[in-house]
């Protein structure tokens, strides 16, 4: 689960500092929060991943938010033992902003300090296709 965590957050990341090259406005930080029986943590990493899990494009969604066009596309990993399974959902001005087990009771959002931002994830993460 580590390597996806690394993963989730390298490709967020990535995405979003190339959002933040295009638009000079105020500075958005983005973490993630690992959701696990009831609690949760907050995760920062300061390194890139060294490999990742061969993740599978299974499907996808359009939406309108805030009168734009978004597709959400829905990866899970299906080379792997039934207590690793996951299934991550992508949106391309994010990256990962969620990835849950399909096993256990864990799951990784992505969140922001930006209120705008966070607005559109919290939305992104409840839409019934997410869910």
């Amino acid at each position: 689960m580590s390597k996806i965590l690394h993963i989730i957050v390298f490709i967020a990341l990535s995405s979003c500092t190339e959002r933040q090259k295009t638009v000079q406005q105020k500075v958005s930080s983005f973490y993630v929060v690992k959701y696990e029986y009831g609690k949760s943590d907050t995760l920062w990493t300061n390194h890139i991943p060294e490999g990742s899990d061969r993740m599978v494009a299974v499907d996808s969604f359009d939406y309108t938010i805030h009168q734009k066009s978004i597709q959400i596309l829905k990866f899970t990993n299906p080379d792997v033992g039934i207590d690793s399974k996951v299934e991550a959902y992508f949106e391309k001005s994010l990256g990962i902003f969620l990835v849950k087990s399909k096993t256990w009771s864990l799951k990784y959002q992505l969140k922001s300090t930006d209120d705008s931002v966070e607005a559109c994830i919290d939305k992104m993460q409840n839409l019934d296709f997410v869910k």
